[in-house]
């Protein structure tokens, strides 16, 4: 309700324009929310380089305990403990759901608000869906998957198209 108040206050102020008030909101809570998203991307950062540091040691366990999986599991938890690497990161975790309800909140503020519509930009009308709207977001969205830390290889390719998808 606070977001959705703030939204047609800085429409208000911009002759009207939802599509106004809803960018300076979201550019609003976004900048409340850089410091927390700059230090989680340092925490991801450092758990990424330790897996880098004992990936040649993982890879080295996989080879050894190919046919016992137990074994493996239990040779690899001992390896993460003794250098220090937690096979989970938790401040990741956390300052992912510390940001969702506000996202959440954020996006039920959009929606609410776009059925009202108006123009923005190009958009016609903010209450119906924008094809190049869309193609843009998924494009900056792919991009920014692209460009950010992945889990390996392998597993690019999937995240890339399972986040084209979503965001499309």
């Amino acid at each position: 309700e606070v977001l959705r108040e703030s939204m047609l206050a800085y429409a208000q102020l911009c002759n009207g324009n939802l599509g106004y008030g809803i960018l300076m909101v979201t550019l609003l809570v976004r900048l409340a929310l850089l410091p927390l998203t700059l230090r989680l991307a340092k925490a991801a950062q450092v758990q990424q380089r330790a897996m880098q540091r004992i990936q040649p040691m993982l890879d080295a366990l996989r080879r050894s305990h190919t046919h016992n999986p137990r074994r493996l599991a239990e040779e690899t938890r001992r390896l993460m403990a003794r250098e220090g690497v937690s096979p989970v990161p938790v401040a990741g975790c956390v300052g992912g759901l510390v940001q969702l309800p506000i996202f959440i909140a954020l996006y039920a503020a959009v929606r609410d608000l776009s059925t009202i519509g108006g123009r923005f930009l190009w958009v016609r009308d903010l209450a119906r869906p924008d094809l190049l709207v869309a193609l843009l977001a998924t494009t900056f969205t792919v991009a920014a998957s692209a460009a950010g830390p992945t889990p390996s290889p392998a597993h690019r390719n999937v995240l890339l198209v399972v986040t084209a998808l979503v965001t499309a």
